[in-house]
């Protein structure tokens, strides 16, 4: 501790205080007893909190700005003296300034106009005050990628608007991949061979080669692959190409480039892809599409929300299978597809509702079968189905409660509609007036009338309706010909043959048994009437209600 005796003090060199011996022997005790000095005060040749000065103090302000005010406030008594400098904004002449906005007409001050105008890259036109010309807008910036599949690119000669250069950009897709502001370009490189990739060395030992023309198959042995980068030149694929059994693969980017495959897509057993995105330049697989597998293993794809990605994808020379993806909810991503050459399947995927996704699908060249699928309750995404060449089969469906969707249909091979316990009432297929083989309709146990098959005229092969519990009657109106067999059995509930009433040709036996509420008496009358239009085949009657009455 110091200890020091304010003797400079302007009050005490003013003698408005006098120190005594008492006075001395006080301060001489405090300081061996440890009391704190007084704090700092104006004058003491130390600027102190609140102070802006002290002994050093100015006495005139000038920032040399002739556009400012210069004003010097406060006290040197009071250690409180400052420089304030206001901004002039008034055009006035003789002061020396030429605030912003003032020219020579209004402030002398201000200077002549300059021979020419320092123009920035993003200026253009001509200056408010000087009329000076920056010219045209011919710097733009420089094109970059969005991401690795967009570019930005920017015009070489922008707009003027308001002084300000506006260029407008667009986007470009990349379908090599987006790299350092422009696509990546490449060269025909054909890989002439089968080829794997299992890891990162693999991959990139490929990159480049727009054609394999083998099979290529993408099977991970190591975790930590989530795309497909490098793979962005590939074009074509001369056969197969197998994606499957790939822990950590999320999307299949970035494979913008590969627009055919020449044999089958087979995507399987991939337990991290959420969607197809990465092919998206895929125009044609000439043999099958299948999303998930039956043979040799049921296998999906655990995590596949989405079809995204294959909205490019026009025809499938062959059949397309879409089984055991647990996750898939719809089928959107296909909206250009119109053609499958052979058999459409759709079956074991648990949460998919509906079919929409199909909704161009136009031509199938075989077979349409659906089943297993738990949420599934519309048909309306096949609605552009004409003609089912191969055979139409429906089951096992248990929220599908109608066939709406399939009234465009006019004629199919084989119609099988089995296990569908949400139906009560068929409704649909209105348009089909040929089935060139079988109608059969088991297994049924809600189906209590038919209000679909409103045009059917002619079954070429067998008629089945078998095991339909509460089914009243086979409500077939318009249908004249039965080309087979007709067999009615195990319907417990029906009462009436009514339905079959326009029928006048059966091309093959008659077996109508076991059917515990039909009288008997109905079905032998059914018997005679086409008996008595030539019908000459067997007639096997038996098991129905031999008690019931006919009118």
């Amino acid at each position: 501790m110091t200890c020091s005796i304010p003797m400079n003090n302007k009050k005490l060199a003013q003698g408005r205080l006098v120190f005594g011996l008492g006075l001395l022997l006080w301060v001489l005790g405090a300081c061996q007893s440890g009391i704190e000095s007084t704090p700092g005060y104006c004058g003491d040749a130390t600027v102190d909190d609140g102070e802006t000065c002290d002994g050093n103090c100015p006495t005139s302000c000038d920032d040399t700005n002739p556009c400012t005010q210069d004003q010097l406030t406060g006290s040197d008594n009071e250690c409180n003296v400052e420089c304030l400098f206001t901004q002039i904004s008034a055009c006035m002449s003789g002061d020396e300034c030429c605030p912003e906005g003032c020219d020579r007409d209004a402030d002398d001050d201000c200077p002549d106009c300059p021979a020419a105008k320092n123009c920035t890259n993003t200026e253009c036109g001509p200056d408010p005050i000087c009329e000076l010309d920056c010219g045209s807008c011919s710097h733009p910036p420089v094109d970059r990628c969005r991401d690795d599949r967009v570019l930005i690119k920017y015009p070489a000669i922008g707009t003027c608007n308001g002084g300000s250069c506006d260029y407008q950009a667009v986007e470009q897709e990349c379908l090599r991949g987006c790299e350092a502001g422009a696509c990546r370009q490449c060269e025909e490189q054909v890989w002439d061979a089968n080829y794997s990739i299992s890891d990162a060395t693999t991959m990139a030992a490929l990159a480049g080669y727009t054609e394999v023309s083998g099979t290529l198959t993408i099977r991970m042995t190591v975790s930590g692959i989530e795309d497909l980068s490098g793979l962005g030149c590939l074009e074509r694929i001369d056969a197969d190409f197998i994606i499957a059994d790939n822990q950590d693969l999320v999307h299949l980017s970035t494979l913008d480039s590969l627009f055919s495959i020449g044999g089958d897509l087979l995507v399987y057993g991939n337990q991290a892809l959420e969607s197809m995105n990465g092919l998206d330049g895929l125009e044609q697989v000439q043999g099958s599409l299948s999303i998930g597998i039956f043979e040799p293993i049921q296998s999906g794809n655990a995590e596949l929300k989405s079809l995204s990605g294959l909205g490019k994808l026009g025809s499938i020379g062959s059949d397309m299978f879409v089984q055991y993806n647990d996750k898939l909810a719809n089928l959107d991503g296909l909206a250009n597809l119109t053609s499958i050459g052979g058999s459409l399947f759709v079956f074991e995927n648990a949460v998919l509702d509906n079919l929409d996704g199909f909704a161009s699908l136009e031509h199938v060249g075989m077979d349409v079968r659906l089943g297993y699928n738990d949420s599934l309750v519309s048909l309306d995404g096949l609605s552009g189905l004409t003609e089912v060449p191969g055979e139409l089969a429906i089951g096992s469906i248990p929220k599908l409660e109608t066939l709406s969707g399939l009234d465009n249909i006019t004629s199919a091979n084989y119609v099988w509609l089995t296990d569908l316990s949400g139906v009560i009432n068929f409704r649909g297929l209105d348009g089909l007036t040929i089935i060139h083989d079988s109608l059969a309709i088991t297994r049924n146990p809600r189906l209590f009338s038919f209000l679909a098959f409103g045009s059917l005229k002619t079954i070429g092969g067998h008629l089945q309706i078998v095991a339909n519990p509460k089914l009243y009657t086979p409500t077939l109106i318009p249908l004249e010909s039965i080309g087979g067999i007709l067999e009615i059995r195990d319907n417990d509930g029906m009462t009436s043959l009514g339905g079959l009433n326009s029928l006048v040709s059966l091309g093959n036996n008659m077996n109508i048994t076991d059917n515990a509420s039909l009288p008997t008496c109905e079905a032998e009358e059914f018997r005679d009437r086409l008996l008595s239009l030539g019908w000459s085949h067997d007639a096997n009657i038996a098991g129905n209600d031999d008690g019931g009455i006919c009118d």
